[in-house]
């Protein structure tokens, strides 16, 4: 049996954490649902907001083969787009009911998983 031990990276700009992404550059997204941003953590441990506006709820995130990265706002039932230089814009604002995960194939055809519908 292998034994682990946990280190803690970042213990401060966090707020309820739920979702964690890479970039191709290696930095850390994190989706801070307790104050609605997307927090950017670089592989030396910087901390800083990266996108604040048009975020409410974020609860998954996942990026394109673009550097984009796509944000699930679960209380208004849309997805949103942040490119890399940080500008925010709806991607889906309709026909989702509580829309939980999100997942590129490799085509970059983008899933998302509706926990309020079953779909």
């Amino acid at each position: 049996m292998s034994t682990f031990s946990a280190t803690t990276f970042v213990s401060s700009g966090l707020s309820n954490p739920l979702s964690l992404a890479f970039d191709k550059n290696g930095n850390l997204f994190c989706a801070n649902y307790g104050d609605n941003t997307i927090v950017k953590i670089t592989p030396s441990g910087s901390v800083s907001t990266f996108a604040s506006s048009g975020i409410n709820t974020p609860i998954n995130l996942a990026f394109d083969k673009k550097g984009n990265l796509f944000c699930v706002n679960y209380t208004n039932n849309t997805i949103v787009k942040i490119t890399p230089g940080g500008t925010v814009s709806t991607f889906v604002s309709s026909g989702l009911n509580g829309p939980v995960g999100l997942a590129f194939d490799r085509n970059g055809n983008l899933f998302c998983a509706n926990y309020g519908d079953n779909t």
